[in-house]
């Protein structure tokens, strides 16, 4: 046994010889290393803060909101002070001016660019981020820069930062290293002491292939161990650790099983509230231009088609128009002189006597005819055409690039075909003969804005009302006329 322990402790004692030798050499590179990663870190959060802030100065300084430009140096110095060392920062535009800047010392004066090879020169003109690190090994500063931009090339972003707290920490680590080495080296020479044998070697490499197998998926792995002692205990807590963590990930998948059958089933509610929602978006959109009794076009639908076709241009009277030839009539001339704008007619009707007929056979009588009055109307015109309920009993009908003589004819059929209709019986009596009077305005002869041809066309349907109902009158020139226009 004394024997055992004397090879065990020269094992130990070489391994740890060799372990100090090796680790200092293999230290010093890791330090040096990690040093590099420490610094490369600073350098790249310095690189995120000052790339985070240049699309908003950029943005800033294009709308010239020096205010705000103020603001975001300000806050980013205040928030990089304590956790980045951040000293100062400065926007300079193209061509190098400092336009704003903050810094910690509220002593520090900004100047342009000072040196012909400075950094601040240099970062002007690149049109990348740049870095250097300047100053003493004991107060180590670095400068970084980065281009605003936002479309445009609107500056750049300068600032320093103190490295002493990175300096620091390299130090700390130093010397965390120098005791986990020794102290690694230490361990390493007990661990040989104690158990350089299978009984060591084998479980280890059964607990690690065990660990690899659930680090790639098989989390029914486990490490069948069966001797008595520290690793068979190991063994057994590893084991207690991967049926945990096969349960917890089998449950984790059911829920987010779960959780995705619940979002799936909350997006197709959604979808459906959302095809409902549209529907009654179309509904309300169609209610709001279509007479619900009738089921036409309701007033404010036919004064927007109206102004749409018409626009607001002046009336053709209201110029100075030519003599008119000794054979045409006055108002044709005036369309002539009126330019090459489509004509556009108005039609406005009324159902005669309609009040007698809601008094006699009541007022569901009354809207029954009032809907066949529309259909027969809709029957008789083209899909160009707009036919809403003006009002009441009164209709009104837009014929797009129809004159007068046209609009004349189509209101002659018009009337026909509402005269020629039989409107049925109810309880009362048979409703009989239905009669409309209409009156007929065409744009730009008789009227050049859609207020003015309503006008003209609703005092033509008074005179057609006065000349005894059942007629088509038609404005003439100063006023309404007889229902044939003149022929061209």
């Amino acid at each position: 046994m004394r024997r055992g322990r004397g090879i065990g402790t020269r094992l130990a004692l070489l391994a740890a010889g060799l372990l100090l030798v090796t680790s200092g050499a293999g230290g010093g590179l890791l330090l040096e290393g990690m040093a590099h990663t420490y610094r490369q870190e600073a350098r790249e959060r310095a690189a995120a803060l000052l790339g985070s802030l240049a699309v908003p100065c950029a943005m800033a300084l294009s709308v010239n909101a020096l205010e705000r430009l103020d603001d975001y140096l300000a806050e980013v110095v205040r928030a990089g002070e304590p956790h980045m060392g951040m000293r100062h920062v400065a926007m300079l535009d193209v061509e190098g001016a400092v336009i704003a800047h903050a810094s910690v010392d509220p002593d520090r004066r900004v100047a342009g660019l000072p040196a012909v090879d400075s950094f601040e020169r240099r970062a002007v003109r690149s049109p990348l981020a740049l870095w250097e690190v300047v100053g003493t090994p004991d107060t180590p500063t670095l400068s970084m820069s980065t281009p605003a931009v936002s479309g445009l090339r609107w500056g750049t972003l300068v600032a320093t930062f103190d490295l002493r707290a990175v300096e620091a920490d390299i130090g700390l680590v130093r010397r965390i290293l120098v005791a986990v080495g020794l102290g690694f080296a230490g361990a390493i020479a007990v661990t040989l002491y104690l158990g350089l044998s299978r009984m060591v070697v084998f479980p280890l490499h059964k607990l690690a292939g065990a660990a690899e197998a659930i680090e790639a998926g098989h989390l029914d792995a486990r490490a069948e161990l069966t001797q008595d002692d520290e690793l068979g205990r190991l063994a057994e807590t590893f084991n207690s650790m991967a049926r945990q963590i096969q349960s917890w990930t089998q449950d984790l998948e059911r829920k987010v099983q779960e959780r995705s059958a619940e979002v799936q089933r909350k997006n197709d509610e959604l979808i459906a509230l959302n095809a409902r929602l549209q529907e009654a978006v179309d509904a309300l959109a169609r209610l709001a231009r279509v007479d619900a009794l009738t089921n036409v076009h309701n007033r404010r639908h036919f004064v927007e088609s109206l102004e749409s076709l018409v626009g607001h241009a002046p009336a053709a009277e209201e110029a100075a128009p030519a003599e008119p030839p000794a054979n045409e009539p006055a108002a044709d001339a005036a369309a002539t002189q009126a330019g090459p704008r489509e004509p556009v007619s108005l039609l406005m009707l009324d159902v005669d006597f309609f009040k007698r007929l809601n008094d006699r056979f009541g007022h569901l009588a009354g809207d029954a005819v009032l809907k066949q009055v529309a259909a027969a109307l809709q029957g008789h015109m083209r899909q160009s055409d707009v036919l809403a309920r003006y009002g009441g009993e009164e209709f009104a009908v837009i014929l797009p690039g129809t004159t007068r003589v046209g609009a004349v004819d189509v209101a002659e059929r018009l009337r026909q075909a509402i005269a020629q209709a039989d409107f049925g019986a109810t309880p009362v009596g048979p409703i009989g003969q239905v009669t409309v009077s209409v009156g007929v305005a065409c744009h730009p002869q008789d009227a050049g804005t859609p207020r003015d041809l309503i006008d003209r066309a609703d005092q033509s349907l008074y005179a057609a009302k006065s000349a005894g109902r059942n007629c088509v009158v038609a404005w003439l020139g100063g006023g309404p006329g007889p229902k044939a226009a003149p022929q061209a």
